[in-house]
């Protein structure tokens, strides 16, 4: 065999080795990937499912606001009988003043005191029966005087007659009782309010001439004329 042989005989035994072992390179590398590409892809998975619970534990969800539901009270058989027997305290009375009124039998009112209005005349309740404070006290000698409108309180006080009754309870519930002894009718000059035969009508409604103990009731009468009427009526009663 000549050296020309022998040299090439030699270069592929060399090739052949060189192919066998890059074979057997590529061989290995590809069972190495598929044995471990699943169980690094396993641990991968482990780790981000590890580190999503811990973001969940680190940071919990709030929860939903609940919405406020204030506790039903309840009310009991003793709440209710308490709620239904409980009346507010009445204002003060003064033992002394008049409280309530009976007229004959045929008007029956609450009595307010009043003083003087911005003219200088009586003031006149709304709705019920005034007492002038600057009359007699009631059940004290002079004449105490009580006062209302023809249109409201006393709008039946010209069918009261000589000889009816009136009861007139105090704020210590003492009645002082009287009897009707007269009845007038004064004409009134609308057209000048301060007229002297105005002022004289006032003075025989709080006069008591023999200093008795006297009640003496006066409210409008006669006919309407712009915002007042035409007469007074003026009762006049004694103590029994």
């Amino acid at each position: 065999m000549s050296a020309m042989e022998i040299f090439f005989r030699t270069k592929r035994f060399v090739a052949a080795k060189v192919c066998i072992a890059v074979a057997a390179v590529v061989l290995l590398g590809t069972v190495a990937f598929l044995i471990f590409s699943p169980a690094q892809a396993a641990v991968e998975n482990t780790q981000i499912e590890a580190v999503s619970a811990a973001e969940q534990i680190a940071e919990p969800k709030s929860a939903p606001a609940e919405t406020a539901v204030e506790p039903e009270v309840e009310s009991t058989p003793s709440v209710r009988a308490a709620q239904a027997i409980y009346t507010p305290p009445a204002p003060a009375v003064e033992p002394g003043a008049p409280t309530y009124v009976n007229i004959g039998g045929i008007i029956s009112s609450a009595v307010t005191p009043v003083g003087l209005d911005a003219g200088g005349a009586v003031a006149v309740p709304g709705s019920i029966v005034g007492w002038w404070n600057g009359s007699a006290r009631i059940g004290e000698p002079g004449a105490s005087f009580l006062d209302g409108h023809s249109a409201g309180v006393f709008r039946n006080l010209a069918s009261v007659g000589v000889g009816a009754s009136i009861t007139v309870t105090m704020g210590d519930g003492a009645a002082v009782n009287y009897r009707v002894v007269e009845r007038r009718i004064f004409d009134y000059d609308y057209n000048n309010p301060t007229a002297a035969s105005n002022y004289d009508i006032m003075r025989q409604a709080l006069a008591s001439a023999d200093g008795a103990d006297r009640l003496n009731i006066m409210t409008c009468a006669g006919q309407p004329v712009g915002n007042t009427y035409s007469q007074r009526l003026v009762v006049f009663a004694v103590r029994v």
